[in-house]
């Protein structure tokens, strides 16, 4: 079984050889980066005219923010000129040294409905219009919905992704950032609707969501993703595994929020909690490690932290399943 069909085999609720590792193989840093959704490299405006600030740690919108009155959102908020962009060209560029037959390629888009609306709006802003002019918050969320299939449709015809995740992070560290029926009312319309797009346009769709976000995965599989990214152990990962893991897959596990994440962990921490992820889920299937990312102070530390990271994943993780007694 070759590494992309090892992958793909968990993403549809086979039985893989080794443990899949989100980084391997595949292609997952093309889109994530388009500077009309994050502003141009170095900070600046993006294509809804928020100004964001690149740091270390990622990109930041201002909170100098561009819509101050939902009811006037056609007057103040732009959406970005997919027509302007040489898309043949982009694709060539960023598809460069990109292998089909051995890689899988995931086109990454940020800022999904609940983030676009909170990077114009603030969240104060959001809550008291969700309260106050819903009719509002509707229009703008379906007009955003309407550029995000567009969106959809010219990467599926330039880049032929096998995914499509779009990053939306609906959820702090706690608890869901929306109560379940404000949730239920403004996002997941427009998440199915983004997700009806993807799919009618031959992709698989990927909900990536940070936090704890429990209590929303069965709108996540009625939305119609195939798998949540960076399911995170604040979220109860073994009964979502038991319960969901023959319709949906789970990319995580790392805990991002550990010791073994912190630039003063040893070596062998880290190794620990990557094994301490694998032992932990993988056994129930439909797992893929992932969110093992640990930032250092300087480039190289965080390359030798991820290296070390990535070295005991492919390791312990290699022919997991033919050894594994049945859980």
């Amino acid at each position: 079984m070759t590494p992309k069909e090892n992958y793909l085999t968990a993403i549809n609720h086979g039985i893989p050889e080794d443990v899949p590792v989100y980084s391997k193989p595949v292609r997952y840093n093309i889109g994530l980066m388009d500077p009309f959704e994050k502003g141009p490299a170095g900070g600046g405006f993006d294509g809804f005219g928020v100004m964001w600030e690149h740091l270390p740690e990622g990109a930041t919108p201002s909170s100098d923010y561009v819509l101050t009155d939902i009811t006037k959102w056609k007057e103040q908020v732009s959406f970005p000129d997919l027509d302007s962009i040489d898309w043949a060209a982009k694709a060539e560029k960023e598809l460069a040294g990109f292998n089909r037959d051995e890689q899988i390629l995931e086109y990454g888009m940020g800022n999904g409905t609940f983030e676009r609306f909170l990077d114009l709006i603030g969240y104060e802003g959001l809550i008291f219009s969700m309260m106050d002019n819903p009719d509002a918050c509707h229009e703008l969320l379906n007009a955003h919905t309407e550029y995000r299939i567009k969106f959809i449709n010219i990467v599926a015809e330039h880049y032929k992704p096998d995914f499509i995740v779009i990053y939306d992070d609906v959820a702090y560290k706690s608890a869901p950032f929306l109560s379940p029926d404000m949730y239920r009312e403004f996002i997941k319309p427009e998440h199915k609707r983004v997700n009806d797009a993807i799919k009618a346009a031959g992709v698989m769709p990927i909900n990536h969501c940070c936090g704890n976000a429990e209590i929303h995965i069965e709108d996540f599989i009625e939305e119609g993703a195939v798998a949540w990214s960076s399911c995170q152990p604040q979220n109860d990962i073994v009964s979502l595994l038991k319960k969901y893991g023959d319709r949906y897959s789970f990319i995580g596990g790392f805990d991002t929020h550990s010791s073994a994440a912190s630039v003063n962990a040893t070596e062998e921490e880290r190794r620990a909690e990557i094994r301490r992820a694998i032992d932990t889920y993988a056994p129930y299937g439909s797992y893929i490690l992932g969110n093992h990312i640990v930032q250092g102070k300087t480039r190289e530390e965080t390359f030798q932290y991820n290296s070390q990271i990535l070295d005991e994943a492919y390791s312990y993780g290699k022919g997991f399943y033919k050894t594994l007694s049945k859980v």
